[in-house]
C-alpha cells in the first residue's frame, strides 16, 4: 500500500467510524440491540451520514502537518490557529477539556501550555495519521504525537495511548498484522504505566484466548457502554483491530455494538482497521456522508498533497474555508442534534419509526 493510499484510507475509516456512530453516541448496547441498529448504517438525517469532531480534528491536524513541511514547532502552532478558528465556528458537542484548553489559547496560552489535566477521548481520534505519515522516523513519531497530544491533554495517560495507536499504526503500515509477541512490545513500549501494563497484559490474555470483543469489554468494565476514558476507548479500538484484522466492517460494527462514546470509538477504529486491508470500504457508508465545507474529496485531496509532500514534492495549500461557511454548517448541525436529543426521549418503537 502507497503512502497516499494509507493516508486516504485512514481519512475513509476516520469518516465512517465517525458518521455510523455519531447518531448513537451515549446510546447503550442494549438500547442499539433494542433499535435493531445493529445492521449499522447512515441515519443521522434523511438516512444521510454527517461529520463530528473527531473527522474535522483528524483534518486540522493533518492541514496543520501539511503546511508545516514537518517543523513540529510550527505544526503546533499551526494546530493551535486551527483550534481557535475552529471554536470560532461554534461548534456542537465539543469535549469539556478540549473547549477548556482551546479558550485558553483564545487567551494568549501557548500551545504548550494550553492543555488540561484529563484523560479524555480527544488526542486519540486524530492520532493514526501521524503514526502513518511517521512509518519511517519514530523520533518524529514521538515528537509530533506528543505536540499533538499535550496541545488539548496533559494527563500522561493521554500520550501512553496515543503513542500505543501511532506505533501500531506505523508496524502494520511497515510489516501487517503484528504477532501477540511483537504486539505486547508495541503497546509497553518501555512506559511504567501499572494501570496500562495491567490493561495490556489483559488485552493480549484475551487475544491468546480468543474471547469476543465482549468479554474484553465486561473485563474493561465497560458495561454501559465504551465511555470517553481513554483507557477503555484506545484498548477497545486495539483489541477489535487485532481480533478481526482484515475485516473492516466486522471490526467497526463489533465496536459500535458496544455503545457509548461510538462516534469516536469509531473514528479511532476505523482510522486503523482501514489500514489492516485493501478491501473497499462500504459504498453506501461513503456516499451516504454528506459534509460540507470540508466534503469527503476535500479529505481526499489533503491525503495526496500529504503524499506528495512525503515524497519531497512541492505541494499546494489546502483550500481555504469562508468565514461564514463552518458557523452556517454548525448551526445545521446543531437543529439536527437536538433533534435528536428530543427523539431519544420517545419509547423505542417510536425512535427506530423515525430514525430508522
Amino acid at each position: 500500500m502507497d503512502i497516499e493510499t494509507a493516508i486516504h484510507r485512514v481519512f475513509l475509516g476516520t469518516m465512517v467510524g465517525d458518521s455510523l456512530g455519531l447518531p448513537a453516541e451515549g446510546i447503550s448496547a442494549k438500547r442499539i440491540s433494542n433499535l435493531g441498529w445493529s445492521n449499522w448504517k447512515q441515519r443521522f438525517i434523511f438516512g444521510k451520514g454527517m461529520l463530528s469532531d473527531d473527522s474535522e480534528h483528524t483534518y486540522m491536524l493533518a492541514e496543520s502537518l501539511l503546511q508545516s513541511s514537518e517543523d513540529s514547532t510550527l505544526f503546533i502552532n499551526l494546530f493551535a490557529r486551527k483550534l481557535r478558528w475552529w471554536l470560532f465556528g461554534c461548534p456542537a458537542g465539543i469535549g469539556y477539556a478540549t473547549l477548556k484548553s482551546i479558550i485558553k489559547l483564545c487567551f494568549g496560552y501557548k500551545p504548550q501550555n494550553s492543555g488540561v489535566f484529563s484523560a479524555g477521548n480527544g488526542p486519540a481520534m486524530r492520532a493514526t495519521v501521524l503514526g502513518i505519515y511517521f512509518h519511517d522516523n519514530e523520533f518524529k513519531r514521538r515528537d509530533f504525537n506528543e505536540k499533538s497530544t499535550i496541545i488539548t491533554h496533559t494527563d500522561s495517560k493521554c500520550l501512553v495511548a496515543t503513542t500505543a495507536i501511532t506505533e501500531l499504526a506505523a508496524y502494520i503500515y511497515n510489516n501487517g498484522k503484528p504477532s501477540l509477541t511483537d504486539l505486547k512490545k508495541l503497546l509497553q513500549f518501555k512506559n511504567t504505566d501499572k494501570e496500562w501494563s495491567k490493561i495490556v497484559t489483559k488485552l493480549i490474555d484475551n487475544l491468546k484466548a480468543d474471547k469476543s470483543l465482549e468479554h474484553f469489554a465486561e473485563e474493561l468494565e465497560c458495561r454501559n457502554g465504551v465511555s470517553g476514558y481513554i483507557y477503555q476507548t484506545v484498548p477497545i479500538a486495539l483489541y477489535a483491530v487485532i481480533r478481526h484484522y482484515g475485516e473492516f466492517e466486522k471490526t467497526l460494527t463489533s465496536v459500535l455494538n458496544l455503545g457509548g462514546d461510538t462516534d469516536t470509538a469509531g473514528a479511532i477504529t476505523g482510522a486503523l482497521s482501514a489500514l489492516t486491508t485493501s478491501e473497499q470500504i462500504n459504498k453506501e457508508w461513503l456516499n451516504s456522508i454528506i459534509e460540507w465545507p470540508r466534503t469527503p474529496q476535500k479529505y481526499g485531496e489533503l491525503a495526496c498533497s500529504l503524499a506528495k509532500l512525503k515524497q519531497g514534492y512541492e505541494v499546494k495549500q489546502p483550500f481555504q474555508i469562508t468565514k461564514l461557511a463552518l458557523p452556517l454548517r454548525n448551526l445545521i448541525f446543531l437543529l439536527i442534534v437536538l433533534f435528536h436529543c428530543i427523539l431519544r426521549l420517545l419509547p423505542n418503537c417510536l425512535f427506530k419509526r423515525v430514525i430508522s
